[in-house]
C-alpha cells in the first residue's frame, strides 16, 4: 500500500478516526455573557465544540430542557456547534450545605440537556470544605455527596468529570485522585484545568 492510499484510507475513515482525538474547546463566556458573541469569537477561531457555562447571561444549570431547546439549541444547531462537555457548577458548594446540595440534585437537569446534545461530560466540583477541614471522614463525606450526583447519572450514558478548583475537596491531584479511587465508578473520571 502506498502513502497516497494510506492517506485516501484515513480520510475515508475520518469520522471513525476523530472519536478518538482531542477536541479543543473552550469556556466562551469570558468573552462576552451572550451566546451570539461566544459563537461569533468561536466562528472567528475556527471552532467547533463549545463546554457552556453561561449562556446569555444565565448559568447552564439554570436553563430547563425546554428553555435550552427553545433558547440555546437552534444557535447551536445554525452554526453547527457540539458541546465537548457542560460547565456545571454542580458540588461548587460547602459540603456542609445540605440545602444547597439538594437543589444541586435539581440541578442535574443538566444530563437532559446533555443527552439532548448528545454530550458525554458533565465537569462538578467536590465541595467547599474549610467549614470541616481536618475532619476525619472529610474523604468519605464528600464522595457520599458526589456519590449523589452518580446516582441521578446512572444509565444517562453521561460521565461526570471532577474538576480541580482552588479550596473544594478535590483540588490537588493527589485528593482528586484519592476521591477517584474511592468511588470507583464507571461514570466518574478527571479533568484538570
Amino acid at each position: 500500500m502506498s502513502n497516497i492510499d494510506i492517506v485516501e484510507s484515513l480520510y475515508e475513515r475520518e469520522e471513525e478516526i476523530c472519536k478518538f482525538m482531542f477536541k479543543i474547546s473552550g469556556f466562551f463566556d469570558e468573552v462576552s455573557p451572550k451566546l451570539e458573541e461566544q459563537l461569533a469569537a468561536m466562528q472567528t477561531l475556527g471552532m467547533r465544540y463549545l463546554c457552556p457555562r453561561n449562556v446569555n447571561g444565565k448559568n447552564i444549570a439554570q436553563y430547563s430542557l425546554q428553555s435550552f431547546r427553545q433558547d440555546v439549541k437552534p444557535a447551536l444547531l445554525k452554526q453547527g456547534v457540539q458541546l465537548s462537555s457542560i460547565g456545571s457548577p454542580i458540588g461548587k458548594i460547602d459540603l456542609t450545605d445540605e440545602k444547597a446540595y439538594q437543589a444541586q440534585l435539581k440541578q442535574l437537569r443538566l444530563l437532559a440537556i446533555a443527552q439532548e446534545m448528545e454530550c458525554a461530560y458533565i465537569r462538578v466540583f467536590s465541595f467547599f470544605t474549610a467549614k470541616v477541614a481536618g475532619e476525619d471522614r472529610l474523604l468519605e463525606r464528600v464522595a457520599e455527596k458526589v456519590n449523589g450526583f452518580l446516582k441521578l447519572a446512572e444509565g444517562s450514558g453521561v460521565t461526570l468529570i471532577h474538576e480541580n478548583e482552588k479550596r473544594i475537596y478535590g483540588d490537588t491531584p493527589e485528593k482528586a485522585l484519592a476521591l477517584y479511587n474511592t468511588l470507583n465508578h464507571p461514570g466518574f473520571a478527571l479533568c484538570y484545568d
